[in-house]
C-alpha cells in the first residue's frame, strides 16, 4: 500500500470517527491511529496494512478497538465514591424493589460490578443492561487487580468482591444479574423507547466528553427518555452542564454523585447513612433465579439480548484450598517482578515508571507507554514520567505525541524551578 494509499485510509477512518462516533477532531492523533494500525497488523498477522484497514472498514469488533485507543474506558472500581453512595440510597428508597440498570459504554467490568455491589448492598438486586461496542473489554474474568482496585474496596461491598491473593473477584452471583450486548445503544435507543422499556438508572459516565456537541446531545436526549419518571441519569464530572442543557433535567441533590435527574423527581427521600449501613450489614449475595425472573418481569430482553453466564470462579480463602507440593518458583523476569510489586502499591508512581523502563528494554513499547500513562493519571505533573513518555512516543515513531509529552515535561519543569524559588 502506498503511502497516498495509507493517509487516504486513515482519512476515511478519522472521518468516520468524527461522523459516526462523534469524535473531536483535535481529540484524534493521526500517529497514535497508525500505530494501532500497525500494532494490529502483527497481532492479526495479516499481510499488509490495507487488511487491517479493510478489517476495520467491515468488523465492528475492529472499528471498536480503534474507539477505545481515543476513548479510555473506566478503570477502577467504585470511581467516584460519591456516585455509588447515591447508588445504594437509591436502591434502599425503592424499598428493595428490583432496580431496571443500563449501562453505555461500560468499558469492561469495573462499573458494571460496582453498580451491581453498590446495589446488593443495600439490600436490593437489579436487571442490569450492559453495552459496549468492544467485546474485547469483557473477555476477562470478574477479577481485579492493580490499578483496578487502586480506589480501594468500601466496607459495605467487602462480602461481594473477596480477596484472591493482591486481587478481588465478584461474586459469581453478581455476574448473573447482567445481559451482555456488543453494540452502540446509540442504534437501539429509538426501538426501546417505542417499546416503553424504561430503566430506573442509566449510567453513561465519562464518554460524552470525547464526543462532539450534536452527537453528545443525541446521546443525552436518547438515554434521557429511556429513564422511568423519578430514575436519573449518571454521567462523568465534566458531563453534568451538558447533559443538563441536552435534556432539561438538573443536578441530583446529592453532592459528588454527578447525577441528572427530572425537575420534579428531586423530592425523592433518599436513607441517611445510618439506614444504609444497616442495611449493608444485613445484605446478602442476590440470587441468581430472582434476578433471572427480574429479567422477564420488567422487559429487559429486548432485540435478542441475552443473559450473561459467567463461569464460576474459585472465591475460596488460600487457608481452605489444597495445598501444592512445594517447588522452588523460577526466578521473576525483572518485567514480572516490577508487576508483582505494583499488585501491592498500584498507586506508587516510582513502580509504574520502573514497570515501563523494564517493559522497554525487553522491546515491549507499547505496554511501556501504558505503564507511564498510568503514572501520568497518578501526577500529571510528573516531570520524570513525561520525559519517558516522550522517549517512548519518538521509539515509536509518534513524533507529535513525543513533543506534547516533551513540552509538559518543560512546564512541569519550570513550574517546579518557581516553587524552589519561592521557596
Amino acid at each position: 500500500m502506498s503511502d497516498q494509499a495509507v493517509a487516504a485510509a486513515a482519512d476515511a477512518l478519522i472521518a468516520r470517527l468524527c461522523s459516526e462516533s462523534g469524535f473531536t477532531t483535535e481529540l484524534i492523533s493521526r500517529e497514535r491511529l497508525l500505530g494501532h494500525v500497525r500494532s494490529r497488523m502483527g497481532e492479526l498477522r495479516a499481510k499488509d496494512i490495507v487488511e487491517v484497514f479493510a478489517r476495520i472498514a467491515n468488523d465492528p469488533s475492529e472499528y471498536a478497538r480503534v474507539e477505545g485507543v481515543f476513548a479510555p474506558a473506566e478503570t477502577w472500581l467504585f470511581r467516584y465514591r460519591e456516585s455509588f453512595e447515591f447508588i445504594r440510597a437509591f436502591a434502599a428508597a425503592r424499598g428493595g424493589r428490583p432496580l431496571r440498570v443500563l449501562i453505555a459504554g461500560a468499558g469492561g467490568w469495573c462499573e458494571p460490578v460496582s453498580v451491581a455491589v453498590a446495589i446488593a448492598s443495600a439490600g436490593s438486586s437489579a436487571a442490569m443492561v450492559v453495552f459496549d461496542r468492544n467485546p474485547a473489554v469483557f473477555a476477562g474474568p470478574q477479577r481485579f487487580e492493580g490499578m483496578h482496585v487502586r480506589g480501594g474496596v468500601p466496607d459495605w461491598a467487602e462480602r461481594f468482591l473477596p480477596s484472591d491473593g493482591d486481587a478481588r473477584v465478584a461474586d459469581p452471583q453478581i455476574g448473573s444479574a447482567m445481559l451482555l450486548h456488543v453494540g452502540d445503544v446509540a442504534r437501539i435507543g429509538g426501538r426501546l423507547v417505542a417499546d416503553s422499556v424504561r430503566f430506573d438508572l442509566v449510567l453513561f459516565r465519562n464518554v460524552a466528553i470525547y464526543m462532539s456537541e450534536a452527537p453528545r446531545a443525541a446521546a443525552f436526549r436518547t438515554l434521557a427518555a429511556l429513564l422511568v419518571k423519578d430514575g436519573a441519569l449518571m454521567v462523568g464530572h465534566a458531563e453534568v452542564r451538558a447533559a443538563c442543557d441536552a435534556t432539561g433535567f438538573v443536578p441530583s441533590t446529592s453532592a459528588g454523585a454527578f447525577a441528572v435527574v427530572a425537575p420534579n423527581a428531586q423530592s425523592q427521600p433518599l436513607p441517611s447513612a445510618a439506614d444504609l449501613a444497616r442495611l449493608a450489614a444485613a445484605a446478602e449475595p442476590p440470587q441468581r433465579a430472582a434476578q433471572s425472573q427480574g429479567f422477564q418481569a420488567h422487559g429487559l430482553q429486548p432485540h435478542g439480548l441475552q443473559p450473561h453466564g459467567l463461569p464460576q470462579q474459585n472465591i475460596q480463602p488460600h487457608a481452605s484450598s489444597p495445598q501444592p507440593e512445594p517447588r522452588f518458583p523460577a526466578p521473576l523476569t525483572p518485567v514480572d517482578a516490577a508487576r508483582v510489586a505494583l499488585r501491592k502499591s498500584p498507586t506508587d508512581i516510582a513502580l509504574h515508571l520502573r514497570l515501563a523502563r523494564e517493559l522497554e528494554a525487553a522491546g515491549q513499547l507499547g505496554p511501556a507507554m501504558d505503564a507511564v500513562v498510568r503514572a501520568i493519571y497518578l501526577d500529571r505533573s510528573c516531570e520524570e514520567a513525561l520525559v519517558l513518555a516522550a522517549r517512548l512516543a519518538d521509539e515509536q515513531g509518534h513524533p507529535a505525541d513525543a513533543e506534547r509529552f516533551r513540552m509538559r515535561a518543560l512546564r512541569a519543569h519550570l513550574d517546579r524551578t518557581r516553587d524552589d524559588e519561592n521557596a
